[in-house]
């Protein structure tokens, strides 16, 4: 996760508008916007080819993860094994006569046990992490193998429903499933199925249409892997001290309240493959961080986010990235959205970046990047014929040592802003306002990211703690 949240801001953000020197000579180089389109457009056919299941040999991947040998001759049985490492990770007295007879009941091959018990063992690793750093390393590592183990469980024959003597793991079957209880560990083979209100449990769902409503991470760890299927989200995914991340391979799906937010030091990542999706809520939704981190990544689609005050990158004292790589979206807003951030009492960052398509943007008061108290607001569009409407301070306004930009560097953009608006200042430390130019000849950038650098470090290191 703290590698997810360089890289993407890095690469999306700075690397494209990143200067350099020739040996011997003073001058900053920019690339040129022939270097921007082209990196996109192969970062495009790049996406399009890029498959997220990825061959692997489990037997391997357990015994490495485990250190235990004994997997790879039979000589001791991994998923028991990670079962008891998840109760103990929950502190749960258990009984090793009732654990026996749950396993020997279970008919998966041996291959699908392995692959079971690698996540089983990744997660109950994760929830017993003593640093934060811990925790989301053990996160990383759960999206890799579940890379690794899916192609094996989409392949699983289950005809039924198998839950642990304690219902806290659990095994569905293809039916349409309801799961309303304490669960921990859910692996679901099929169907449509609901997740109801609760937090803090790892889910896989390999398809389905299926629907999840408020999985908070509460001071604990919520990782969600759906593979399949138009899904619909209520108020998830969300972190109140905790960590809550999702994975949408596919589908056209629906993110409906309070989507992608972030309190209390709480990290939610969010990440959308494909699909033409709906994100329609109120207020602090969208990407809204209030003392946390919110990462919304939506990577291919039309999309259409909708929503009210303070959402579609929104920080009070947090950080929030919103991307949306490719595709013709709208977004539509109230007051405080689309790039806003306000530093005080701790700093603050928002950055809503756009890849290539034709987009809308329609926004209130404070919107489309605006920073103040030492807020940090970018708003950066780089291919496509956008439109953009606001109202009072908006399109790069910033006030009281906040720091704002609205970059469009690509297509026949319109703009529409009332006052104290398109680089307007009022004790602010910078406000960047450019459109349609050259990357080679626009040096108001560098002044830009001269400024910015000393706020990314502060705040990226602030972030990152654990």
């Amino acid at each position: 996760m703290k590698k997810f949240m360089v890289i993407a801001l890095t690469v999306l953000l700075l690397l494209p508008l990143n200067h350099s020197e020739k040996a011997g000579d003073s001058s900053p180089v920019l690339p040129s916007k022939e270097d921007v389109i082209g990196f996109l457009f192969s970062l495009q056919k790049r996406i399009d080819g890029m498959h997220f299941f990825q061959d692997a040999n489990v037997v391997q991947e357990l015994v490495i993860a485990t250190g235990n040998v004994a997997y790879a001759g039979g000589g001791a049985d991994p998923l028991r094994d990670s079962m008891e490492m998840l109760y103990e990770a929950r502190h749960m007295a258990y009984n090793e006569s009732a654990l026996d007879d749950f396993v020997a009941s279970l008919n998966f091959t041996d291959e699908e046990s392995m692959a079971i018990a690698l996540l089983m063992f990744s997660y109950a690793s994760a929830l017993t992490g003593k640093s934060r750093a811990q925790q989301l390393e053990g996160v990383y590592s759960l999206f890799s193998f579940v890379r690794k183990t899916a192609p094996v469980l989409m392949n699983a024959s289950v005809n039924e429903t198998a839950t642990d003597p304690y219902g806290i793991i659990i095994f569905g079957g293809p039916g349409n499933g309801v799961y309303n209880g304490n669960h921990t560990f859910i692996i679901d083979f099929g169907g449509d199925d609901v997740y109801m209100e609760r937090s803090n449990s790892f889910v896989l769902d390999i398809s389905g249409n299926d629907t999840y409503r408020n999985q908070t991470g509460i001071s604990g760890i919520t990782p969600v892997f759906d593979l399949s299927g138009s899904d619909t989200y209520h108020d998830f995914p969300s972190s109140a001290a905790g960590t809550t991340t999702l994975l949408d391979l596919t589908g056209n799906d629906s993110y409906l309240g309070r989507v992608g937010t972030s309190y209390e030091l709480g990290i939610t990542a969010m990440i959308d493959m494909e699909g033409n999706d709906l994100y329609a809520g109120g207020d602090y939704t969208q990407c809204y961080a209030q003392g946390g981190t919110s990462i919304l990544l939506d990577v291919q689609g039309d999309d259409i986010y909708n929503a009210s005050t303070h959402s579609q990158g929104c920080s009070v004292g947090g950080f929030a990235l919103l991307i949306d790589c490719y595709g013709d979206d709208s977004f539509i807003a109230g007051d405080c959205s689309q790039a806003y951030a306000k530093g005080f009492p701790k700093r603050g960052m928002a950055v809503l970046v756009n890849g290539a398509g034709d987009d809308f943007y329609q926004a209130g008061d404070f919107s489309q990047g605006y920073g103040e108290q030492s807020g940090i607001a970018v708003l950066f569009d780089f291919m496509g014929e956008d439109s953009y409407t606001a109202r009072h301070f908006s399109q790069a306004s910033s006030s009281l040592l906040g720091m704002a930009a609205l970059i469009d560097s690509d297509g026949g953009n319109t703009f529409d802003a009332s006052s104290f608006s398109q680089g307007y200042q009022k004790l602010g430390l910078q406000a960047l306002f450019l459109n349609q130019f050259d990357f080679q000849e626009t040096y108001e950038i560098l002044d830009f990211l001269d400024t910015l650098n000393v706020d990314v470090r502060e705040i990226v290191l602030y972030l990152l703690q654990s």
